[in-house]
């Protein structure tokens, strides 16, 4: 299994540790994304975008559902949650909330 993203060398984070991560970033101010991966794109930093990133989102619930829905579609990629600093423009945070087959 590859590994990528801010925790990349962590066990797979339960559901519960991504929810609050979650919440740190909709805390922060951030904005989530999701994005998706085949394995091969890993490591040049190319990823697909779920949707556009959750600039409205305010509840945890809705960026889990959105997760729920990318995994449903896609449950053979690498699927990540960033958290964009819009006063940095740049990506804050970046993990993998699902990694296939686990």
């Amino acid at each position: 299994m590859k590994r990528a993203g801010t925790f990349a060398y962590l066990p797979p984070l339960s559901r519960e540790e991504i929810a609050k991560q979650v919440a740190y970033i909709l805390a922060q101010g951030w904005i989530p994304g999701i994005e998706y991966a085949d394995e091969d794109e890993l490591d040049n930093d190319f990823r697909h975008w779920w949707k556009l990133p959750l600039f409205n989102a305010k509840e945890v619930d809705e960026v889990m559902a959105e997760l729920d829905a990318c995994k449903t579609t896609y449950p053979d990629r690498y699927i990540f949650i960033t958290g964009y600093s819009p006063a940095a423009q740049h990506v804050k945070l970046d993990f993998v909330a699902y990694y296939p087959g686990k």
